[in-house]
This record gives structure tokens, sequence and C-alpha cells, in this order.
């Protein structure tokens, strides 16, 4: 069932940023129900055939698992001849379309740059697109909190903060320790490890981090692995402190009664750095 989500889940991300995958459908489909040599075409017999595959979620589920988890849904479109089918589709279409059109120049001409057009219009077939200023931004930030976070506390560090903290601290400082690292929420980085499994009160402090980044709260009830939870930033921060975290990122809409709650209950005072709320432990000699 696992196997099966992340299929459903990778088709509707693949499909998300763009519409090529509709219209390599739209190709075959075409193709298929016409009296055209076209679909005894090897290239043609192999794409629609493995374009099925790969969109029939127990088969794709079987893709994923023979190319192992160290590769999300996408890689198994690397299957597909993807933009050698809509080529291939598109001038035996206007060929034929040309061939047996009584129309003048006019209506083909129209017809030639309407296809165009859809074509650019389709976009593009994968996930979103980065750009180098999307990513350097983020950084600089979670950089400068870094610093801020060495001069008020030298040695040791282990840190529990959001996903948009986490995703850059150990490339900026090698020698900070994680609660958790990116392999929580980005399983495919557990591809060839054998003991990439979490312990349970982890994945709860992950999910409550989430909640938080979120909504700010304090409590909350969610469905995690089929089953409910309790998620409590109390109880959550409590663990952690306990397993060696002496550094603690919060987002900054934490709500009040939620930081009232750590300061009575943990005698935590958390403080406001940048669009973060830092809680850092004092060092015993």
């Amino acid at each position: 069932m696992q196997l099966l989500k992340n299929a459903w889940d990778g088709w509707l991300s693949v499909t998300e940023a763009g519409r090529l995958t509709a219209l390599l459908l739209a190709i075959i489909i075409f193709f298929c129900f016409t009296k055209n040599h076209v679909k005894r075409h090897l290239l043609f017999v192999y794409g629609a055939v493995v374009t099925v595959l790969c969109i029939f979620p127990v088969s794709a589920a079987l893709l994923m698992q023979y190319q192992t988890r160290f590769y999300d849904y996408q890689w198994i479109w690397t299957y597909v001849p993807v933009t050698a089918m809509i080529a291939f589709g598109s001038t035996v279409f206007l060929c034929d379309f040309w061939e047996n059109c009584k129309r003048g120049r006019m209506q083909k001409a129209i017809v030639t740059v309407a296809l165009f057009v859809v074509l650019v219009m389709c976009g593009r077939m994968g996930g979103e697109t980065y750009k180098a200023e999307s990513v350097t931004k983020p950084r600089q930030d979670v950089e400068q909190l870094l610093e801020d976070i060495s001069e008020k506390r030298e040695g040791d560090i282990c840190l529990l903060a959001p996903e948009e903290v986490l995703t850059y601290a150990r490339g900026i400082r090698g020698d900070i320790q994680l609660y958790y690292g990116r392999n929580m929420w980005d399983k495919s980085l557990n591809a060839y490890s054998y003991d990439n499994m979490y312990p349970r009160e982890k994945e709860i402090c992950h999910q409550w981090m989430l909640y938080a980044q979120e909504w700010g709260g304090l409590k909350n009830s969610i469905e995690f692995d089929g089953e409910k939870v309790h998620l409590d930033g109390v109880e959550c921060i409590r663990t952690a402190v306990g397993q060696g975290v002496n550094v603690i990122c919060l987002p900054g809409k934490m709500t009040e009664e939620a930081l009232h709650a750590f300061e009575s209950e943990l005698e935590m005072t958390f403080e406001k750095y940048g669009e973060w709320l830092i809680w850092i432990a004092q060092k015993i000699n």
C-alpha cells in the first residue's frame, strides 16, 4: 500500500508542473483509434506500453521497487521516450493533415501554428524549477542564524529546528549535530542505508514541528502511519532535550500560549532571531 501511495503521489507531482503527459496520452489515444500505420510502428508500440505501465499504480510501484528507493517516482518516466513520442505523433498528424486537407494554405498555417502553441502551453514535465536566488537567500539566512548561535554557545551543538533550517545546517556547519536530518522527510536519502529508521519520538517531534511551522500551535491531533497521534510541543521538546538537544529553533509564528507553556513548564525562554525563535542551553563547565 505504501508503494501504491508513493506511485500516486509521484504521478501528481509529475503532472502538476506541466501537461506534456496529457499531450502524450492524447497522441497515444488518437492513433490507437484511427486506422493509421503509426500504431504498428515500433516506437509507438513501445512508448504506449511503457506509458501505461508508468501510469497504472501497480506496475508503477513495481518499477519503483526495481529501481530502488534511491530514485523517486518521476525517474521511472525515463523509460518513456516522451519527447520522441510527442515529436513523432505531431509530425505524423501534420503530414496527414497537409496531405488530406482540401483547405487553403492559410487554414493549414493556422492549424500548424495552433499545434505549436499547444506544445508550448503544455509546458514541461517534472517538478518545480529552482532558481539560484530561491536557494541563496534561505541559505544565507540560516548561515547568519548559525553564526549567531555559535557566538552564544561555544563547543558542541545539537540542534532541533524546522526543515528550512535543517536543510542547510550541515552544509554550512559540519560540526553541528542534528536531532534528525533531511532523511526524516526525504526518504530517497535512505535508499542504501540499513539503519534509517528513526525512533518513534523523533518522528512525532518532526510532525509537531511541521504543525508549528504551519500554525504556530502547541497541541494537535493528526493521522500518522495509519493511527491517530496526539502532538504536544512541550512533551516533544522535553524528550529532545533529554536526548541531548541543547539548541532549539522554532518558527517565529509561535503563539503566545505556546511560548508561555514552554516558559512555565520547561523553564525555557525563547529569544527572537530574525524570523525564528531560539533557545540555547547554558553550557555546564
